[in-house]
């Protein structure tokens, strides 16, 4: 099934897929920090700020469907100490988990981070998220911060983790 995925850049005719895969990753309250799914108005802006020659999203797509996407962005707003470095975001549709979509992506990500010549690569997760952190540790990702209680969900406050890995 991993080969079955289409890599690709977003388009703004992907905001609606976009948009919905991330709703759902708020309503699970263990895959961001997003308590509420932004608006289109918010969602366009995200989309128009990734530029796709620096800090691209990319979608999964199958038979036409966007399952999934990865964005890169800017590290520190891209200031230039930090200009290697990129933080990852992932985000798969419900119906598509485990069956290939995140590693497809990731293995996108991490060859498109050569061309950008990224030297880290870096995410940031919410400790109760178990399935995410052993996925990156798959990945080489590992534990370079822990800031504690940092997030609220609910009213149950979770440590916000910082992974990452050399490209």
């Amino acid at each position: 099934m991993k080969n079955n995925y289409r890599m690709r850049l977003a388009r703004q005719e992907d905001l609606p897929a976009l948009t919905a895969i991330y709703g759902q990753a708020v309503r699970t309250g263990r895959a961001t920090g997003d308590l509420e799914t932004p608006g289109a108005e918010q969602q366009r802006d995200w989309l128009a700020a990734h530029l796709p020659d620096r800090d691209p999203v990319y979608v999964a797509e199958h038979s036409g469907e966007v399952v999934g996407y990865n964005a890169l962005s800017l590290y520190r707003g891209g200031r230039g100490a930090f200009r290697r470095t990129r933080e990852t975001s992932y985000y798969v549709d419900s119906s598509w988990h485990r069956r290939g979509v995140a590693s497809r992506l990731m293995d996108h990500v991490l060859a498109e981070c050569v061309g950008f010549q990224v030297r880290s690569l870096i995410t940031f997760v919410l400790a109760h998220n178990e399935a995410s952190i052993a996925f990156l540790g798959g990945y080489g990702f590992r534990l370079w911060g822990r800031l504690p209680a940092l997030a609220e969900i609910s009213g149950v406050a979770y440590d916000h983790l910082i992974l990452g890995r050399r490209v």
